[in-house]
């Protein structure tokens, strides 16, 4: 899954519905941003070196 190419409409449903899930939390709606930010660096510069 790490070196596969994105899928970036399933990416954004998944997203959306992380996010519909923090009920207005900000902070928590923030945290999830952050993570999914976070895991898309970490896979493009995992393929960058691969």
């Amino acid at each position: 899954m790490l070196y596969a190419t994105p899928d970036w409409a399933e990416q954004a449903r998944q997203l959306e519905e992380q996010l519909q899930q923090c009920d207005g939390d900000v902070e928590l709606k923030m945290d999830t941003l952050r993570h999914f930010q976070h895991a898309q660096a970490f896979r493009l510069v995992a393929q960058d070196l691969g």
